[in-house]
């Protein structure tokens, strides 16, 4: 972990270093009120994808995404909820597991990861998040009232 800028004296001058040191903020977003899937397969399907990113080697990255709902249609099952790298069959770089309820329970779906740029790569690519379900039938999609997000925040040096 990098060293914290707090050595900060009454005179002193702020060097690049301790300002390469603080978190750059968010780099890449993706609001969406649209995206919807109806899947009556096992196919995983995209969703939603994000603008191009390249990290920057050295950095740490939270990664927040969600989708506005999501619901088995058919029977009850598993769902797995996946960020991957540009697109349905690029690298898995997160895979959540939801558990359906019941048929047409629909529920929301957020999470929030820590990414190096190890783990990401330091090429550009397309943040996508995809859908699978292990037996046939689910939806998932974003709405204005419920709506879908893909945030990437440097956080600081890894």
């Amino acid at each position: 972990m990098a060293t914290p800028n707090t050595t900060f004296t009454v005179g002193a001058i702020l060097t690049a270093a301790q300002q390469n040191n603080f978190p750059f903020g968010v780099v890449s977003r993706r609001y969406d009120t649209a995206a919807t899937l109806t899947v009556n397969s096992t196919t995983e399907t995209a969703l939603l994808d994000s603008p191009a990113f390249t990290p920057v080697a050295g950095r740490l990255y939270r990664v927040t995404y969600s989708i506005g709902f999501i619901a088995k249609t058919n029977t009850n099952g598993n769902v797995n909820i996946r960020l991957r790298k540009d697109t349905v069959a690029g690298t898995i770089l997160n895979d959540s597991f939801y558990s359906a309820l019941g048929v047409n329970v629909y529920v929301p779906f957020s999470t929030s990861i820590l990414l190096t740029s190890t783990q990401m790569g330091t090429t550009s690519f397309v943040p996508t998040i995809s859908i699978v379900a292990n037996n046939s039938g689910f939806v998932a999609g974003n709405t204005g009232g419920s709506s879908g997000t893909i945030l990437i925040e440097d956080i600081g040096l890894a």
